[in-house]
């Protein structure tokens, strides 16, 4: 079997045409300049504005793979409930 790194068209488009796309006006990961503390920093326009809204987005994802680590695997559900439940205990100290 060939690998597709063995074809003329591979690969279909070049890292920097990639992330041109990625970041262009209107897209999902689109980059936009500001200044954050007196310093003008490129960050994306879309990002979430804290780790409340982070959280909340990866709830969406249920029993999906958020972290493997050799043969051990812990989806985003289970992540959360143990995220809520070490809150819990912190705010019991």
């Amino acid at each position: 079997m060939e690998s597709k790194a063995n074809h003329s068209s591979w690969p279909a488009l070049s890292l920097s045409e990639a992330n041109r796309q990625l970041t262009a006006p209107g897209m999902p990961l689109e980059i936009e300049e500001k200044d954050i503390r007196g310093v003008r920093l490129k960050v994306w326009k879309h990002a979430p504005q804290n780790l409340r809204e982070v959280f909340l987005y990866g709830r969406k994802h249920g029993e999906k793979a958020f972290l493997v680590y050799e043969d051990e695997r812990v989806d985003f559900e289970s992540f959360s409930k143990a995220s809520i439940h070490l809150a819990w205990h912190l705010k019991q100290l």
